[in-house]
C-alpha cells in the first residue's frame, strides 16, 4: 500500500486536530488557532492546506466515513449469512463495543448539527449516510433474493433501521441515561425482525 503524500498527511493531521477539539469544544468552540496548536503547525500552514474551517470540517467527515466504512465492512463480511450480517451491522453501531471511540461519536453528532446549519456540509453528510445505507440495503436485497427475508421494501427497512441507529447516537451523546442499559442493539434487532420477517430470528 503506497504511503500518503506529504500534503495528504498534513491534511489528515489538521483534520484529526479539529476532530479532537470538536470532541470536547464542539465545532464553534474550536478556533483555527486552536487547530493549529493541536496539530503543531502554524496558522499559515493551515491556510495553505485548507481554504477555511468548513473545508477542514468536510475533511473530518471524509476521514470519519473512511474509517467507519472500513471497520463496518470488515465486521459485516465476517458474518456468514444475511441475517447475521444485519445483526453485525446493528452490533457494530449499537453493541457493547460501539462506544469505544467516543471522540468519533462526538464528532459525528457535531457534524449532524453543522449539516442542519450549512448546506455544503448537509450535502456531504447525506452522501456519507447514503454510503452506510447502501451497505445495509445490499445485505437486505441479498437476503430477499435468498428468501431469508420476506421484506417487500428493503429501502424502507434500511431507512428505518439507520434512522433508529442515528437516533440512538443522538441520545447517547446528549442524554445517555435515558437509554436502558444494553437495550439499544436488542431493541433495534427486534425492530429488524418485524421489518424483515426473517426465517431465523436476528439476535
Amino acid at each position: 500500500m503506497p504511503r500518503p503524500s506529504n500534503r495528504a498527511q498534513r491534511r489528515e493531521e489538521i483534520a484529526s486536530a479539529l476532530m479532537k477539539l470538536m470532541a470536547t469544544k464542539g465545532y464553534d468552540g474550536a478556533a483555527l488557532s486552536d487547530v493549529a496548536a493541536e496539530a503543531g503547525l502554524t496558522q499559515g500552514l493551515i491556510h495553505y492546506h485548507f481554504r477555511d474551517k468548513q473545508e477542514i470540517l468536510l475533511e473530518v467527515l471524509r476521514l470519519l466515513l473512511e474509517r467507519h466504512m472500513a471497520a463496518l465492512e470488515a465486521a459485516v463480511q465476517s458474518a456468514a449469512s444475511p441475517a447475521r450480517q444485519v445483526a453485525a451491522f446493528i452490533d457494530f453501531h449499537l453493541g457493547l463495543s460501539a462506544t469505544k471511540n467516543p471522540e468519533a461519536l462526538a464528532c459525528w453528532i457535531s457534524l449532524i448539527g453543522e449539516a442542519i446549519r450549512q448546506p455544503a456540509v448537509r450535502d456531504e453528510f447525506e452522501k456519507a449516510l447514503t454510503s452506510i445505507m447502501d451497505l445495509l440495503a445490499a445485505i437486505l436485497k441479498r437476503g430477499i433474493s435468498a428468501r431469508v427475508f420476506r421484506c417487500t421494501s428493503p429501502e424502507s427497512a434500511t431507512t428505518a433501521l439507520v434512522a433508529t441507529i442515528q437516533g440512538y447516537f443522538v441520545l447517547a451523546a446528549t442524554a445517555r441515561n435515558v437509554i436502558p442499559k444494553r437495550s439499544a442493539a436488542a431493541s433495534t434487532k427486534a425492530m429488524a425482525n418485524g421489518l424483515l420477517k426473517p426465517k431465523t430470528s436476528i439476535r
